[in-house]
């Protein structure tokens, strides 16, 4: 890429953060053990008032965000259950416009951000199948008021970072990009989230491809740039080509955004849980349990699919499935640390040489098993063809030069909050 401009020299570090679920004793666990390598964790607004514990202890080491939860309230889909326990949310309905811009709601998300000692709060911003002039005055009149209500409460040293959950189509379209880009620099905010559906960490290489190619635009904002969703291959690609300076994904879930689920009627639940899963990085998927098992149970599966990490699960699968948890964060942390340690143009072709030929070795052992399963072999076969596709695909783009800048990485706040909290008392 010698046409690449180095704006940024040297080695940008990478952000990746966490997303804080139900699960947080499993969490606390992993915390007291020091098996917890998070330093930036977003928790939902809905749930903190059962993490109080969890996240002041996580508060001496992490940058910790609030997520306010305004697009699940904002729709029919998604408002109910969890996201209604915010102190916000309006009682029986989805939050309207008129709601997002209520200074009182505003001054609710500001007083329970600083009570709760966030670093930082993501923007009080809705879900948008399209991007008109008028939804998006309404998003930033939201970010603006919040904004000013930080201020006004005390809470100045926490900072704003605007959340842009989005239709893809909608970015694809010039002139509702254009509208994004011509009013976004406006918005008091420190960091750009990306929110885009339909997008994950199950990606293809072509969409991937065409997403890095959508968020070249964004460069011009000159603004550090989180895609939320995300994580393995997609999302390393991503920061390889500099698209990104951070992802974010849950602990082994919200790996995945589809905004489709935020506009129908919430289904029933059957009551069941889901399947446990265990990450397995050869494949750059999460399998469960039945998965798993006929795997190993081929010839010389148990060799290939069993974590080798000492570090990780000593005692390799039985450790694995005793604390999928654990071993999902190690998993997908180390990745992006080895990728920070790389000087910022040598990014994409060690991503390309090196990252994709070795997963294409595992994927390509993990075809030649003789898996007795059909469903599974057929589930491998696939993931090897998908893993294959992307060194030619992301090569054309590295020839095209599409970036010719890299986001900036967000940078770690959680000293200056911590800091704004000590003067306070």
């Amino acid at each position: 890429m010698t046409n690449v401009r180095e704006l940024f020299p040297g080695r940008d570090p990478i952000a990746q953060f966490v997303r804080i679920g139900r699960d947080h004793h499993k969490m606390d666990g992993l915390l007291t053990a020091e098996r917890f390598p998070v330093d930036r964790a977003v928790f939902k607004a809905g749930l903190v008032s059962q993490q109080v514990d969890f996240l002041a202890e996580l508060q001496k080491r992490a940058e910790t965000i609030l997520d306010p939860g305004i697009a699940e309230l904002a729709s029919i889909g998604r408002s109910e259950g969890l996201p209604s326990r915010a102190p916000w949310a309006a009682e029986g309905r989805p939050i309207e416009p008129s709601d997002l811009v209520n200074r009182e709601t505003l001054a609710q998300i500001a007083r329970f951000a600083i009570k709760h000692h966030f670093d930082a709060v993501l923007s009080p911003t809705r879900y948008h199948e399209r991007i008109s002039k008028e939804d998006l005055s309404v998003d930033l009149m939201a970010c603006k008021l919040l904004r000013e209500a930080l201020d006004r409460e005390g809470g100045a040293a926490v900072a704003i970072d605007y959340r842009l959950s989005v239709a893809h189509r909608a970015l694809k379209d010039n002139d509702q990009l254009a509208l994004v880009l011509r009013h976004l620099p406006h918005a008091p905010t420190e960091n750009l989230w990306l929110h885009i559906s339909p997008f994950g960490s199950d990606a293809s290489a072509g969409i991937v491809r065409r997403l890095i190619e959508t968020i070249a635009r964004f460069e011009q904002l000159n603004m550090p740039i989180v895609v939320d969703g995300v994580a393995g291959l997609p999302a390393l690609a991503l920061l390889a080509f500099g698209a990104a300076g951070g992802i974010a994904h849950g602990v082994a879930d919200q790996e995945r955004f589809e905004g489709n689920a935020y506009h129908k009627a919430p289904r029933k639940s059957s009551g069941g849980s889901a399947p446990a899963r265990a990450l397995v990085p050869g494949l750059d998927r999460q399998l469960t349990r039945q998965q798993y098992d006929a795997i190993a149970n081929a010839p010389g599966g148990r060799a290939l699919i069993a974590c080798s990490d000492r570090q990780c699960c000593r005692n390799g699968t039985a450790d694995t499935w005793d604390n999928p948890k654990a071993h999902y964060l190690r998993q997908r942390r180390l990745p992006i640390e080895a990728m920070g340690e790389i000087p910022n143009l040598r990014r994409v072709s060690h991503f390309i040489d090196i990252d994709l030929r070795n997963a294409e070795k595992k994927a390509g052992a993990f075809s030649r098993l003789k898996v007795s399963d059909a469903k599974v072999d057929t589930f491998i076969r696939e993931q090897q063809k998908r893993v294959y596709n992307f060194a030619p695909t992301l090569t054309a783009v590295q020839e095209k030069a599409v970036l010719d800048r890299r986001s900036r990485a967000p940078q770690l706040r959680i000293k200056r909050n911590t800091q704004a909290q000590q003067g306070a008392r």
